[in-house]
């Protein structure tokens, strides 16, 4: 009952949240288009981008497999119609495989319903750790973007309705179909949705003021640890290091494997907060005597000593 009414209200805070009008095509006069910087040999783009950008090598070489995609003939006319009066905000990397499969994905459906590339905005982020999961026009800011790529569909005012978080759960164009026609649709990792909006609405000492409530409201509703541990990283490498560690503590509550002692307990370490990670560390040992994440921890506690 209790993690039914937690879901109840989670998903009216992500709806309340999503309403906001916003203008989300609108892009800065100075802004450059197709923007590229190259790392260690390794070309990258940054910021907002277009087929032209997208069709250029080394991108051509993955971007080029959208006239192998053919989307469900049965489904474009209902999906054309659908989106007409929508835009589209999305949000890729250029050096993420996930990116890599689904954006050549998304560019062939919208081929094939005729989508105006004037309701659409596409905006390449960084994965470098200090501009994680950002862009260089900023973007991405208070959209939470924690995976990529995240599709993200607006209706005319500029109110979000629905948006694919890393992948389709179906195909490309029935999960477009099922957001932009309005039908119930949840993305992957849709605890983080629910708990962002939780964090706009009542701050960043929500999950410190309600930890054991969320536990006890989240349990089961994370297939995998890897699900809040990015969205951590977002708030780690901002600088908001203090929700980035509770939610760390958060996800190892949830789990309490070694991938989450080293993610909860690395970051305490880096911070100084020495007695905390042991006491992560010998609670975790007193279960899990062999663990070999309790190995290395421990052998990077005492390098801090």
């Amino acid at each position: 009952m209790k993690t039914h009414l937690l879901l109840c209200i989670g998903a009216a805070l992500v709806w309340s949240c999503s309403q906001k009008s916003t203008s989300v095509l609108s892009v800065a006069k100075d802004s450059p288009i197709n923007y590229e910087i190259e790392e260690n040999g390794t070309k990258k783009l940054l910021g907002v981008v277009n087929e032209d950008g997208l069709s250029k090598s080394p991108y051509s070489e993955w971007f080029d497999k959208k006239n192998e995609y053919q989307p469900a003939s049965g489904v474009t006319p209902e999906l054309a119609t659908a989106l007409e009066d929508k835009q589209i905000l999305a949000f890729f990397g250029s050096w993420c495989g996930d990116s890599k499969r689904h954006v050549p994905e998304f560019y062939s459906v919208l081929d094939a319903v005729n989508f105006d590339s004037d309701q659409l905005k596409v905006v390449a982020v960084n994965n470098k750790r200090d501009q994680y999961k950002k862009s260089p026009g900023g973007e991405e800011q208070g959209l939470n973007i924690h995976r990529v790529p995240t599709f993200i569909v607006y209706d005319k005012k500029g109110n979000e309705l629905g948006r694919i978080v890393e992948s389709p759960v179906e195909t490309m164009e029935k999960d477009l179909l099922k957001i932009a026609s309005g039908e119930e649709y949840t993305e992957n990792y849709h605890v983080v949705s629910l708990l962002d909006a939780r964090l706009k609405l009542r701050g960043d000492d929500y999950i410190e003021k309600n930890f054991d409530m969320l536990v006890e409201g989240y349990e089961g509703l994370t297939a995998s640890p890897s699900e809040l541990n990015t969205y951590s990283y977002t708030k780690l490498f901002s600088g908001n290091r203090k929700l980035g560690k509770e939610i760390t503590q958060l996800n190892h509550a949830l789990h309490n494997t070694d991938y989450t002692l080293e993610k909860v307990v690395t970051p305490l370490i880096v911070d100084g907060e020495l007695e905390k990670a042991a006491s992560y560390i010998e609670a975790f040992k007193a279960d899990h005597p062999d663990s070999e994440a309790v190995k290395k921890m421990e052998k990077l506690l005492a390098s801090k000593n």
